[in-house]
């Protein structure tokens, strides 16, 4: 469970280049934003311990992102 802030983090921070390449600094916000969004919603509507595991790596995905 520790691990997976890292790995997200990680996945963010290396997807955010050529995401920013390709759409511009104002939709790859917009992005993170979203994917933000998506990841607390799974994690507060979970009710199994996969959907939160898959909410938080939502979460730290927009983390690297930023």
């Amino acid at each position: 469970m520790n691990s997976l802030r890292l790995l997200g983090k990680f996945l963010g921070s290396i997807i955010v280049g050529p995401i920013i390449e390709k759409t511009g600094h104002r939709n790859s916000m917009l992005a993170t934003c979203l994917v933000q969004i998506v990841g607390v919603v799974i994690q507060c509507t979970s009710n199994h311990a996969v959907q939160f595991v898959v909410g938080r790596f939502l979460v730290y995905v927009a983390v690297g992102l930023v």
